[in-house]
């Protein structure tokens, strides 16, 4: 009985990762279209705001497959390690992709504090 090499079983769990990450991309894909439908249906701004926080998921699934798909674990001429560093690049992309949402995000809340001040509550003193 012979051991299965180290690139074949790097291949074999690239192969399950992106099964998993297509298997999550195209739930986030639905997760996305309900809470769209039913926000808009209903005139709920929250289910509508919620449901473009399911894009940013979705699109931070697309970066994992993109690095996944570049890190290939097989040696070949110019990389004879393979390009598993592809994988380390990938992760930052969503780092930075998460910071950039929550930089909007608390921008956006800032704005409608200056939009919409809250004024004083007049007292009467009888």
């Amino acid at each position: 009985m012979s051991w299965p090499s180290s690139a074949a079983i790097a291949s074999r769990r690239q192969r399950q990762v992106q099964r998993v990450l297509y298997v999550t991309l195209g739930l986030n894909s639905l997760v996305f279209a309900i809470k769209l439908t039913l926000g808009l249906a209903t005139g709920s701004l929250s289910l509508v705001a919620d449901a473009l926080h399911s894009v940013t998921d979705s699109a931070s699934n697309l970066l994992a497959l993109v690095a996944v798909h570049f890190s290939s674990p097989e040696p070949d001429e110019e990389h004879p390690y393979g390009r598993s560093k592809f994988e380390a690049i990938g992760a930052l992309g969503i780092a930075a992709l998460l910071a950039i949402w929550l930089a909007s995000r608390s921008s956006a809340q800032r704005w409608d504090g200056f939009s919409s001040p809250c004024l004083p509550s007049s007292r009467s003193t009888g």
